[in-house]
């Protein structure tokens, strides 16, 4: 591998993993080798820019023609580690348990989600229903909310008893974040700046309000008919502790960095995130504490992917190879998972071998 080092902060490398990354990259979907881009991004930009470390893809704006790099702001559903890691740091403190009942913490949740616990909620085995976007998720995401509100979309009869199954639950993580707020005295946001981002040096990761100015925020894209057209900015109490979180490639490879270490977490508690949800029957299900544990015949992975209107993400970790993908998409249609894994296989290419691909 080319050694380029000198381009990201010499602090992140106290060992040998490889950090690949795309950003930015305006795309449909990617096949046989082959990049489809939105306007504004001419198949020479679309072409891999290689820094040593580092790949990425430089488009332009498609209505402004501003050329955006390394620190632009991208977000998604990748904030839902940020939030499990914020539960474990106030776990490691005592002031949350794992298998304390939300409703000690909450007297206006229904009697019905009596038997939920914050391990529930964590790995999407809390049954509980989803919350319900009024007018569909765009013009949700378009405006403030309460938290107390939006959560009482979900009342009504649990779709499963606790632990029984897996059931992705963006409302589970809304009240997660509601939680750290409760445990903290903080505003969630405060807690994740000054617990997390500062600590490791995240310089531009914050929530995604769209009235703050935010140097090198990308603009977002939707499809319609064919068609590339603008997606509004998601407001941070509409995602919330669910997907609000803003970020760029430098600040995720310092996020990536720190999850190789004890600067934020204790190793059991890493440990803790990175294990497989066991459920009531005695089986268990490839999810952790916000990170899916991405199935890699013979490669130990931990994986997650975001999508909001306008942006789809994804940071694939492969442990035993020392190596994380990371894809940020200002394109809500974007394979990232799968361009992850293609990505991946540039560098260890048994990852894409075809006996892997049949068992995936």
């Amino acid at each position: 591998m080319l050694d380029g080092r000198k381009n990201v902060p010499g602090c992140l490398f106290n060992n040998s993993r490889l950090w690949l990354f795309i950003w930015f990259f305006s795309v449909v979907r990617a096949g046989n080798g082959h990049f489809s881009s939105l306007p504004g991004s001419s198949r020479d930009q679309l072409i891999p820019h290689t820094n040593a470390k580092t790949l990425g893809v430089y488009p332009t704006d498609a209505c402004c023609a501003v050329c955006c790099f390394m620190d632009a702001s991208f977000r998604g559903s990748i904030s839902k580690q940020f939030t499990a890691t914020a539960i474990m740091l106030l776990v490691e403190e005592r002031k949350i348990g794992l298998d304390d009942r939300v409703t000690n913490y909450f007297g206006w949740l229904p009697k019905e989600w009596g038997e939920v616990t914050v391990r529930h909620l964590l790995t999407h085995t809390s049954g509980i229903r989803e919350q319900q976007w009024k007018d569909g998720i765009i013009e949700f995401d378009r405006f403030e909310h309460d938290q107390e509100e939006v959560v009482r979309t979900a009342f009504g009869p649990m779709l499963v008893r606790p632990g029984e199954k897996f059931a992705y639950s963006n409302v589970g993580y809304r009240l997660l974040g509601m939680l750290i707020e409760k445990a903290s005295g903080q505003s969630y946001w405060d807690f994740l700046e000054q617990r997390i981002f500062r600590r490791i040096g995240m310089e531009v990761t914050r929530n995604s309000d769209p009235k703050t100015i935010i140097p090198n925020r990308a603009r977002g894209y939707g499809i319609s008919g064919g068609n590339p057209e603008n997606r509004e900015p998601v407001t941070a109490s509409a995602a919330f502790s669910q997907g609000a979180l803003i970020s760029s490639v430098l600040d995720m490879v310092k996020w990536d960095a720190a999850l190789d270490s004890e600067r934020l977490l204790k190793r059991t508690s890493l440990d803790q995130m990175w294990t497989p949800v066991r459920l009531n029957d005695g089986t268990t299900y490839n999810y952790g504490f916000g990170w899916y544990l991405r199935p890699v015949p013979g490669h130990r992975t931990v994986a997650h992917g975001g999508g909001l209107p306008g942006f789809s993400t994804f940071i694939w970790r492969f442990i035993d190879d020392e190596l994380t993908v990371i894809l940020l998409s200002n394109c809500e249609t974007a394979d990232t998972g799968r361009i992850a894994l293609g990505v991946a296989g540039l560098c260890v290419p048994a990852l894409v071998s075809p006996e892997v691909k049949k068992q995936l």
